[in-house]
């Protein structure tokens, strides 16, 4: 699951209002070829998990939403292995955090759907995202 040169792949939670708001955004550029990937529709296999934290310079574990309700509800806190973590998100999507960019430079996991425009200029200037 690797971007290639203007082109940006959006991993977002239909369910999620803020995930929308930021696809609505995404979709909305002109500079990128988007593709989307809605975890809640279509989740990620382990292979293309692993792939979009090894981008995101993270381990699988690190991208497991841990403020998530659902998170809360049905599952231990703790510390998860590498193995552990990759079983968590395949089989719960939801709990990912979301949504994450990746471009050809690497990518980010967005914490509101206003700073996709700060994360684009900082891409767009440097050689890493």
């Amino acid at each position: 699951m690797k971007a290639t040169e203007n082109e940006l792949i959006f991993i977002y939670n239909s369910q999620d209002q803020n995930d929308k708001k930021a696809l609505g955004y995404v979709q909305s550029l002109d500079q990128y070829v988007v593709k989307n990937w809605d975890i809640s529709e279509n989740p990620l296999t382990e292979t293309q998990i692993a792939m979009v934290a090894a981008q995101l310079e993270k381990s699988p574990a690190d991208l497991i939403d841990r403020h998530s309700e659902l998170y809360k509800e049905n599952m231990e806190t703790g510390t998860y292995s590498q193995h552990e973590a990759l079983k968590i998100l395949k089989h719960n999507p939801l709990v990912m955090q979301t949504p994450i960019m990746l471009t050809e430079k690497g990518g980010h996991i967005m914490t509101s759907p206003f700073e996709l425009n700060d994360q684009l200029v900082k891409t767009a200037s440097s050689d890493k995202f």
